[in-house]
């Protein structure tokens, strides 16, 4: 898989467990996460929950959104790069 950043330093993998706990709560309709600017909201998560359901063998779409479609851009570039694959396959 190409380049790839070391993730295990920001904030959001903290709280890594209790997030895939909480999705995987069959009661889990809604999960709101909030967190500083460059905790690992955007970037991350999507990453983290990727991971964990390629490990279980399992399909999953993930979608995020952005007010702007510049920043929508921006995002899926860098998810793409931490994840050593190109736009507009794994990731778009």
């Amino acid at each position: 898989m190409g380049k790839r950043q070391e993730l295990d330093n920001l904030p959001i993998y903290e709280v890594q467990d209790n997030l895939l706990s909480q999705l995987r709560d069959p009661d889990t309709h809604v999960l709101i996460v909030s967190g500083t600017t460059g905790c690992g909201k955007t970037t991350k998560i999507p990453q983290i929950i990727f991971n964990e359901y390629n490990k279980r063998n399992e399909p999953v779409n993930i979608i995020c959104t952005q007010p702007r479609r510049v920043a929508c851009m921006n995002i899926a570039k860098k998810v793409a790069f931490d994840m050593g694959v190109h736009v507009g396959g794994t990731v778009g």
